[in-house]
């Protein structure tokens, strides 16, 4: 753990009795290979990420990011028993990625879609802090469909969540792309990228960083416009001038849909909002 968190300047625990959450509880990793196999796991997956990119999360706003391994993660909400794969928050000062070891076939993917929330997190602390808008939400929006809304909820009025319940249209779950493979009627990987921009943008950095080839829907019009807008963004609140020409996640665009420039992003959200 300390040779990992030297590496790419993160802390990085793994939980123990005492290892506390206001909303969760975790159970420790006993199994020492399984505790290995989750430092390789979370060594192999910050490699994709391009050198000194962790580091960023440690300068005016914050004070970098603490990357948590446990066994299980549970709600301490009674009515909610499920065993979560992760979850990331920022307390004002650190940004935290909490991951489970229990699902190491897919820890890699879980740890990307985390990532992407303390990204989000630390877009949005630019945003407040310096006053530089590189992502806005209601330019996000209206890349959807438009007749579509999130839910802003994780689970519908029975308590189910959305993942089970949520409507697969426009998604790549949808009949016309199951049955057709039509690209362009894709806007989301799935309906629990539906519940909020948030979880829209962690599903589509899945989807980017997928392992071995990646999902031919991720080629449809709507989809890139949407990888574009955040790719560019992460490139303009990040220093990206030492980055490589294209990053592990920027492969999944294509030749027509060209990163927008920082100085373009804060004019076109500035003029959305002076709309």
């Amino acid at each position: 753990a300390s040779t990992i968190s030297e590496e790419f300047d993160v802390t990085v625990t793994i939980c123990g009795d005492d290892t506390q959450f206001t909303n969760y509880t975790v159970t420790p990793i006993e199994d020492e290979v399984v505790a290995y196999r989750s430092l390789c796991t979370l060594e192999e997956t910050l490699r994709l990420y391009p050198d000194g990119f962790f580091s960023e999360f440690d300068g005016d706003y914050s004070n970098g990011v603490i990357f948590y391994l446990a066994e299980r993660i549970n709600s301490r909400d009674a009515s909610d028993n499920d065993d979560l794969c992760g979850f990331a928050y920022s307390d004002g000062k650190t940004y935290k990625v909490v991951i489970s070891a229990g699902y190491l076939t897919s820890m890699r993917s879980n740890l990307v879609h985390e990532i992407s929330h303390i990204i989000d997190y630390h877009i949005d602390d630019v945003r407040y802090y310096a006053g530089l808008s590189y992502l806005d939400e209601k330019v996000w929006s209206d890349m959807n469909p438009a007749d579509f809304e999130y839910y802003y909820d994780y689970t519908d009025e029975n308590d189910v969540g959305y993942e089970e319940t949520g409507d697969r249209e426009y998604t790549a779950y949808s009949d016309l792309y199951l049955q057709n493979f039509y690209t362009n009627g894709v806007y989301f990987v799935d309906t629990y990228s539906k519940t909020y921009p948030t979880e829209d943008r962690a599903r589509l950095m899945e989807a980017a960083l997928s392992e071995g080839r990646l999902p031919y829907y991720i080629g449809g019009k709507h989809i890139q416009e949407k990888l574009v807008y955040y790719f560019s963004a992460i490139r303009a609140v990040w220093d990206s001038s030492e980055w490589p020409a294209v990053t592990t996640w920027e492969i999944s665009l294509d030749a027509d849909h060209p990163l927008i420039p920082a100085d373009d992003l804060l004019e076109q959200n500035e003029s959305d909002f002076a709309a």
